[in-house]
């Protein structure tokens, strides 16, 4: 049966007259397939480009000890020695934590990145602190130098790898190569 618009208003709030516009049908089953398995190779490629920054590292580590020699290799592993007591302090697993909330609940995104950088900056300063006070009181010379840029290092890989599990969370795997 065919009504005027006016009878639409009328009987039923926000009814659409029989012919006015048609909202858009949803995409077909295999569409939606075929849109998601897009999605899921891209953020796969996106991954591994990211990811394969460690074959880089691995080839450094496999080159370091010939370019640098014993004596500054022993200093450079030394010094990655002792920062490496303190690598978990900057992070305490924040990172892995907010990605599953995120994950799970995306409206939480700015509020759990937004505090977590907060904490982590506090715990950055307290984490740089403590390795340079206790560096200084060990080592000296070309070893306590080690120790302080291998510090400083530090904290900026375990931001870098917040904002990387961020990025993941949100799916953003393009973003998160690029870091």
């Amino acid at each position: 049966r065919h009504r005027s618009p006016e009878a639409a208003r009328v009987h039923g709030r926000g009814a659409l007259p029989a012919h006015g516009p048609r909202g858009r049908s949803p995409p077909a089953q295999g569409a939606r397939r075929l849109t998601l398995s897009r999605a899921l190779a891209r953020n796969t490629l996106f991954s591994a480009v990211g990811e394969a920054s460690n074959i880089l590292l691995f080839a450094l580590a496999l080159l370091a000890p010939r370019w640098l020699g014993p004596t500054a290799f022993g200093y450079f592993t030394t010094g990655l020695a002792f920062v490496g007591v303190f690598r978990v302090l900057p992070d305490f697993g924040m990172a892995y934590a907010s990605t599953l909330a995120i994950s799970r609940d995306r409206s939480l995104a700015e509020r759990l990145t937004g505090g977590m950088l907060g904490f982590q900056a506090v715990l950055s300063v307290i984490t740089l602190a403590a390795c340079l006070l206790a560096g200084s009181r060990l080592y000296e010379g070309v070893a306590w130098a080690a120790v302080a840029i291998l510090s400083v290092d530090l904290i900026f890989k375990s931001l870098k790898g917040t904002l990387r599990w961020v990025l993941k969370a949100q799916e953003r795997f393009d973003a998160e190569a690029l870091s």
